[in-house]
């Protein structure tokens, strides 16, 4: 289980205020990949992580970089 990576998944979507649907369509993904992803069955990809950043314009954290996309 990936509890830690999930945690701060699901609160980047609490920042950003989007709706569950909002965030499927954003990222181009099912519902059961995002119910996966929030909690912590499935690991989630960097690339959405980063999108998620993005959309709520937080800088990311130390370690993140493009090196481990």
């Amino acid at each position: 289980m990936q509890i830690k990576e999930s945690i701060e998944f699901r609160r980047l979507i609490d920042k950003t205020g989007m709706r569950r649907i909002d965030v499927v369509r954003y990222l181009g993904i099912g519902e059961r990949t995002l119910y996966g992803w929030q909690s912590g069955v499935k690991k989630v990809p960097k690339a959405a992580m980063l999108a998620m950043y993005a959309l709520a314009k937080e800088p990311l954290p130390e370690g993140f970089t493009d090196a481990n996309i």
